[in-house]
């Protein structure tokens, strides 16, 4: 129980109107009473369990009001993180689905179990932000319905008004802010142009440049000759075509490694295509393909061809080391977007996500849901081999060429994620959704439809960002060496998830990083892509 000499803040909420179920280490009560105390005088009704005598009955009261407790909140410390209790209560209200907000009192490492567990969830960091904001975003996070409708309400309104008044006023500041950190990061980029590398190419045919050769890059397509701009250290491989005036086709190709700084020209020499042979099985690079589900709706996927990377990150999270190099000898295809509703729909005859909408990718899917969908996938469509992307091949499509953190670069100030992702710092929307949605700040966090953000060098939409997409592969650690066609750890209890969501961080968007969930397990935040053996 609690030290000695501390007073309860108030007694526990005992009505039968919503509430809120706060769990902390007892340890923690001089820095959590004040927590309570703030919610409990804004009017929302909470209860903790300081008033509970610990006899016999302690944990069946403790799990009583932990069932009919319309949210959970948890304040996360060091003695909170290895507490059995605050553990067993975290772990009861998230298989109960509740409505969960974390909140870390301070700056710690989660342990694994834990951090796999919330992964997904909201959190709010108080350690890192200013008190009267971390009160407004508080308040807000939580629901009206928790809070009493008593004559104290009138004076919170009040308080809640000057409370928007100074919010709006400080929002122009930091719009003010953006702009002029936007105006900076503008300035800063033009000069980073500078040294930017840059390539200059020039198609030529018996020795005579050729003016309109088409050149192509995943699906971005120029005419020759063309200056394109490229990033530092990423590797490259453009293909060339010309078909002449007679009919003639002549093709090319360049591999190219961007070390340098300024402009480089290269000319290509195009040569006779050669008919294709019927044995090759692959389709020309950078092909495209769209399977007909029926009733108007395709899945469009995108030839990835085999080649070698660099896995993972040495200056990652631990889970992401070491670094190595892999290396997939057999093409692949894969979608262009994650799964939507009404693909799903139309091979499953149901749609079990959140947030609805046809063009939305499909969520609340486990693993195991996602392996009954790949079954009836290839039963609709015969003589094809569906499957989730390996690890393995779900980092190298999301990389795409690139080394960096992300598919377009290192984007150290956040100011080009938004372009290519769906995360926490865009995800809101002003129009209420079908299903539960964070409401924060006027806004609701929500998902959005598929193929709205840029798409990477290969064809690829919303690989970073919008929903969690499960992997074929057990999570594991990886391999400290070389490794050809890598299928994950041997066992386990939990698969990988790639990609973040809507409702993480820019950490979590980057290329690298890497999760997991229980196969039986869905959410909100994870849905998935497909992959196709040609």
């Amino acid at each position: 129980m609690a030290s000695v000499n501390l007073p309860l803040p108030f007694e526990a909420y005992k009505g039968t109107e919503p509430y809120v179920f706060v769990s902390y280490a007892h340890k923690d009560g001089a820095i959590v009473y004040p927590q309570l105390t703030a919610l409990h005088e804004a009017g929302y009704r909470v209860w903790y369990d300081e008033g509970i005598d610990p006899g016999n009955e302690w944990a069946e009261e403790i799990g009583q009001a932990l069932q009919n407790a319309a949210w959970f909140l948890v304040f996360l410390t060091s003695n909170a993180i290895v507490s059995k209790n605050v553990r067993d209560e975290v772990h009861f209200a998230l298989d109960q689905s509740k409505p969960f907000l974390a909140i870390h009192l301070e700056e710690m490492k989660l342990p694994a179990g834990l951090a796999l567990r919330l992964g997904g969830i909201q959190a709010m960091y108080k350690w890192r932000m200013p008190d009267d904001h971390y009160h407004r975003k508080l308040l807000k996070a939580l629901p009206e319905s928790l809070r009493d409708t008593t004559a104290t309400r009138k004076a919170e309104d009040d308080r809640q008004r000057r409370v928007q008044q100074t919010a709006a006023a400080e929002r122009r500041e930091r719009e003010l802010a953006a702009e002029a950190a936007a105006q900076a990061a503008r300035a800063k980029a033009e000069q980073e142009a500078l040294a930017r590398p840059s390539i200059k190419f020039v198609a030529v045919l018996d020795e005579r440049e050729v003016h309109g050769a088409k050149v192509s890059y995943g699906a971005d397509t120029w005419a020759t000759p063309i200056v394109l701009n490229l990033t530092k250290g990423g590797a490259y491989l453009f293909a060339f075509s010309h078909t002449d005036a007679s009919g003639r086709e002549y093709v090319g190709e360049a591999q190219v490694a961007a070390t340098w700084s300024g402009e480089q020209t290269q000319r290509i020499a195009l040569a006779p295509k050669k008919a294709q042979s019927a044995s090759a099985g692959l389709s020309p690079r950078n092909d495209t393909h769209a399977l007909d589900l029926g009733g108007g709706v395709a899945l469009d996927c995108v030839l990835i061809r085999p080649g070698a990377f660099i896995m993972g990150s040495d200056k990652g999270e631990d889970r992401e080391k070491p670094a190595h190099k892999v290396r997939l000898t057999k093409p692949f295809y894969m979608g262009k977007f994650a799964v939507t509703q009404e693909q799903w729909e139309r091979v499953m005859g149901a749609n079990p996500s959140n947030f609805k909408g046809i063009k939305l990718p499909v969520e609340q899917v486990s693993w195991d849901d996602c392996q009954e969908f790949l079954t009836k996938l290839k039963a609709k469509v015969p003589g094809t081999d569906f499957r989730l992307p390996t690890e393995a091949q779900w980092e190298y499509a999301c990389r795409a060429g690139s080394t960096a953190a992300y598919c377009f670069g290192d984007d150290p100030t956040g100011s080009e994620l938004g372009f290519y992702a769906w995360y926490w710092d865009n995800s809101g929307s002003t129009n209420a959704p079908s299903g539960f949605a964070y409401y924060i700040d006027g806004a609701y966090y929500v998902t959005h439809p598929v193929g709205t953000r840029q798409m990477n060098r290969w064809g690829l939409s919303d690989m970073h960002g919008s929903v969690w997409e499960w992997c074929h592969d057990w999570y594991g650690t990886y391999p400290g060496g070389s490794v050809t066609d890598p299928q994950g750890a041997t066992n386990g209890i939990a698969r990988v998830i790639r990609g973040g969501n809507w409702n993480g961080g820019t950490a979590l968007c980057r290329s690298a990083n890497r999760s997991a969930g229980f196969p039986e397990s869905a959410s909100s935040g994870i849905g998935f892509r497909a992959v196709l053996a040609p």
